[in-house]
């Protein structure tokens, strides 16, 4: 039998007590109506017979009490019982329990709080099929100073890389804006757009829930295909839900289009803020009028490595292209110095997170970390206080019987609880101040924004099973930590 079937025989047992005892009754009783019987057969009276049988059989609590232990799980019917008890005892004490509380409770909070900013960046990966396998690829220009500054693409660039990268199955460039929308409700309003490449869905492995993607032909020749993807909230908010929606027009500041898709429910983009999908071809009709060059860099570039290629594989293609277009950006620039131009290719995952923002919140995990210290702290004193208050109640008991081991697992076990419910308080005091400090510096917790690639709601800061667990995890082992110390002060007084 395996462990997990011995614990769950053991549950069964344990919650079957009262039907188990019943039948062991049952059966003791028939095994002393037997041997009186067989001794009143013999010529004893029943009276007599019944004291010879109870006398032959033995001990009828210690039989019981034996049988008990081929069945009973010990650990799980203690605690259970030093649970109950320690309930019973915070209850008879509500001010010590609500301060207490309130002291882990503000320490648990903060530490939460900060965690669940840590986590969103560190922790949660991008929502897109296989997102281990999407890439960034961008240009770096050194300059004369040590920073380096990130440069976008050119559209003539994107399409020289895309002939020249074999190790990425789709490359898709993007870039986010936004624009004035009308035709779909009763007023015109400003939404965000996402100019992408047909290869852009794809990359993500994302498809239309309703319609179909942009097709390749679609994004290749300027203003010959006035189609449009619209995002799941906007077809609810704006169209009513309606499903023969597909081929209506839009007016996209002023420019028709006919609407193709609708994207999956939660959808916004890599920006994050888009509403609206175009081909990357209907750019200069509906944001550039008149404007746009294929020499203008202005282009977030993503891509997916092909099945059994490495990270490895790709960056070592991309340095060999790379050549060629430092080559080009020199000549583009009239900068003499070599070197001063790279291209580089990052796990998205990993440009995604700005090292100053992960730096940031750190330090702030560092910071509140002493708030909890504190709390522990002025929660140990408390139950030390507590502790010097039954002196009385642990004498008594030690001397009815009651083992060190034993007190000394039930006031930590009255920590623990105590740990638990500062915890409860500290998550719903997480809720809020997550909030709060989102919208006080969204930029600097929430996750990195720049000109290159807008990926907050990635990052965005909520209360999910990580921090959940976190803050469980960190009350319980608070909770026990400072009712230790107080706890063997407690129980190793002297009776006289």
């Amino acid at each position: 039998m395996s462990w997990v079937s011995g614990v769950r025989l053991r549950l069964r047992q344990l919650f079957r007590r009262a039907a188990a005892e019943e039948r062991m009754a049952e059966e003791i009783r028939f095994h002393v109506e037997m041997e009186t019987d067989k001794m009143v057969r013999e010529g004893m009276t029943p009276g007599e017979a019944r004291r010879r049988a109870m006398l032959a059989f033995g001990g009828v609590e210690r039989h019981k009490e034996e049988l008990r232990q081929g069945w009973r799980a010990p650990l799980l019917e203690d605690l259970w019982r030093d649970v109950r008890f320690a309930a019973r005892s915070l209850r008879k004490s509500p001010g010590f329990t609500a301060a207490a509380m309130l002291t882990l409770g503000l320490g648990v909070g903060a530490n939460t709080a900060v965690f669940g900013l840590v986590s969103a960046t560190l922790f949660r990966a991008l929502p897109f099929p296989q997102s281990d396998r999407l890439v960034t690829l961008y240009q770096n220009d050194e300059g004369s100073g040590q920073e380096r500054h990130r440069i976008p693409w050119s559209y003539s660039e994107f399409t020289a890389l895309r002939s020249s990268l074999s190790s990425l199955s789709h490359l898709a460039a993007y870039y986010a804006a936004d624009a004035n929308l009308s035709g779909a409700g009763d007023e015109p309003v400003r939404i965000g757009i996402e100019m992408v490449s047909a290869s852009y869905l794809p990359a993500l492995g994302v498809q239309p829930t309703l319609g179909r993607a942009f097709l390749p032909q679609e994004d290749s020749v300027p203003g010959a295909y006035p189609v449009v993807l619209v995002s799941h909230s906007l077809w609810e908010r704006d169209f009513g839900a309606d499903p023969q929606v597909l081929g209506r027009r839009i007016l996209l500041n002023g420019v028709a289009l006919s609407v193709m898709g609708i994207m999956p429910k939660g959808f916004r983009g890599l920006s994050g803020e888009g509403e609206v999908w175009i081909p990357h071809a209907m750019a200069p009709e509906v944001y550039f009028p008149g404007h746009l060059t294929t020499t203008e860099q202005f282009l977030n570039v993503v891509g997916r490595l092909r099945p059994g290629v490495s990270l490895e594989q790709a960056r070592a293609e991309v340095a060999s292209v790379g050549s060629s277009a430092a080559a080009a950006a020199r000549q583009r620039t009239g900068a003499e110095e070599e070197g001063r131009f790279s291209m580089a290719l990052l796990p998205l995952e990993e440009a995604r997170r700005d090292p100053a923002t992960v730096r940031a919140q750190l330090v702030l995990a560092g910071a509140v970390f002493f708030v909890l210290l504190i709390g522990a702290a002025n929660l140990s004193g408390l139950l030390l206080a507590r502790s010097v208050g039954r002196s009385r109640e642990m004498a008594v008991r030690t001397a009815l019987g009651a083992g060190r081991r034993h007190l000394l697992r039930q006031a930590v076990v009255e920590s623990g609880i105590i740990g638990l419910l500062g915890g409860a308080l500290g998550v719903l005091l997480a809720f809020w101040s997550i909030r709060v400090l989102s919208a006080l510096a969204p930029e600097r917790l929430g996750g990195a924004r720049s000109r290159f690639a807008r990926l907050d709601p990635f990052s965005t800061p909520s209360v999910d099973w990580r921090v959940i667990a976190f803050a469980g995890v960190l009350a319980l082992a608070t909770g026990v930590i400072a009712g230790l110390v107080p706890a063997l002060r407690a129980t190793r007084g002297d009776l006289t």
